[in-house]
């Protein structure tokens, strides 16, 4: 969060205070793009990446009645103004989304790969990011898996059940009843997940060093 005064003439305060308008925006327009890249609709997209950021405060019955009556004890109406969380790991979940939503329309390696190098960043930005980030991962790959069972077995399920599975899991796409192309894209994703717990090795070595360290003690 510091880094940039060491290089630039600016205060941790005004850096504190920037963050506080620069990075809220930034967030926003990141849930821009993951709503646009779904919707293709640009009011749907600035009305629900605003919902998104404000969404939090606006359906907290505490947040607005202490809006409503300019409570001056309260000061953190839009949770987007809190440094770390979740304005790092707000930006950070979001272009995850993006990513993967690229990923999963384009199918190439290499946005396969950024996924798992955003979800492995996140490990370093929040840990509960990272771990629903992670459980994301593994929820695409269980969907590939019941696909790809649906194309090699679907004979064998009831009617009913089938439909209902393919309009879940099976995108309308000429290559999702390809099951080759299926399990390379399963592939792919079981890619980027190993790159995320790869890169969370680093994290929980040092969180390990850390707690057994006699200074975590005396500092809990």
């Amino acid at each position: 969060l510091v880094l940039p005064s060491r290089f630039f003439d600016i205060s941790v305060p005004q850096l504190s205070l920037l963050y506080k308008f620069m990075l809220p925006a930034f967030a926003t327009l990141c849930a821009y793009a993951c709503l646009f890249f779904m919707t293709k609709s640009r009011v749907w997209s600035a009305a629900g990446g605003i919902a998104l950021i404000l969404g939090s405060a606006l359906v907290n019955t505490s947040d607005i009645i202490n809006l409503l009556t300019w409570n001056e004890v309260y000061t953190q109406f839009l949770g987007y103004s809190r440094p770390i969380n979740p304005q790092f790991s707000g930006i950070v979940f979001f272009v995850y989304f993006l990513s993967l939503f690229a990923a999963l329309k384009y199918r190439t390696r290499t946005l396969f790969v950024v996924t798992g190098l955003i979800s492995a960043l996140a490990w370093y930005v929040y840990f509960y990011t990272a771990t629903f980030i992670l459980a994301m991962n593994f929820v695409v790959i269980v969907g590939y898996i019941v696909h790809a069972l649906i194309l090699k077995y679907g004979h064998m399920i009831p009617q009913s059940i089938a439909r209902f599975l393919r309009r879940i899991f099976i995108q309308e796409n000429p290559e999702d009843n390809d099951l080759f192309a299926v399990l390379g894209l399963l592939k792919n994703m079981v890619v980027a997940t190993g790159i995320s717990i790869i890169g969370a090795i680093p994290f929980m070595w040092a969180t390990y060093r850390l707690m057994s360290s006699p200074y975590y003690e005396e500092l809990a």
